[in-house]
């Protein structure tokens, strides 16, 4: 898989080789030189989301609910500050 850049003014002249190309890699759009727009088809849009998860499906824990968890009570003595 090659990228290819090609700039934003070039984009709607030459679309049908910008389809082209996104079959081969990437198709990165530059907007006064800097990268602003990514053109792939919809294979590889598909295969970049479909792994995707939320941080929820990533901390889920089945039978996390079911699990008995009491903590002690954490017993801290500070000092008072003498402030004269």
């Amino acid at each position: 898989m090659t990228d290819t850049v090609i700039p934003h003014d070039q984009v709607e002249r030459h679309f049908a080789d910008a389809t082209k190309a996104a079959k081969s890699g990437s198709v990165i759009i530059t907007t006064n030189g800097s990268p602003s727009h990514v053109l792939m088809t919809f294979e590889a849009y598909q295969r970049l989301v479909q792994n995707t998860r939320s941080i929820a499906d990533l901390f889920y824990y089945p039978g996390a609910a079911d699990i008995e968890f009491e903590p002690k009570r954490l017993e801290t003595r500070t000092k008072t500050g003498d402030l004269e």
